[in-house]
């Protein structure tokens, strides 16, 4: 056995098994690779779809908070307007500066 490996020494050949197993390490290693890059494609054009879920969702927010502060000015706007709610500001300098049922005229018609 120890003149066979001598034998193999000095002819410097590689024994089969470690061959194989190279290749083993190989194929591992490349199959690795490639199963992470399909999965971080995916992972990405899922972060993509994602994202464009988000903004859609962030829209349909903004008009219901849009729609819900329309309503709430036109209410007072209409009340304002048959003087069930006073048509003056609290504050002083603010009531000064503007009068409620204009700037509920102006901020409905935006």
């Amino acid at each position: 056995m120890i003149k066979d490996f001598k034998k193999a020494l000095g002819e410097r050949k590689i024994p089969k098994s470690v061959i194989r197993f190279n290749m083993l390490i190989t194929g591992i290693i490349l199959s690795v690779m490639l199963l992470s890059t399909i999965d971080y494609y995916i992972l990405g054009s899922e972060v993509e779809s994602l994202s464009g879920e988000n903004y859609h969702n962030l829209n349909s927010e903004r008009r219901t908070i849009k729609i819900v502060s329309l309503a709430v000015n036109v209410r007072s706007f209409i009340n304002v307007a048959n003087n069930l709610e006073f048509d003056w500001y609290e504050v002083p300098d603010l009531a000064r500066l503007m009068d409620r049922f204009e700037y509920l005229g102006r901020f409905i018609q935006d």
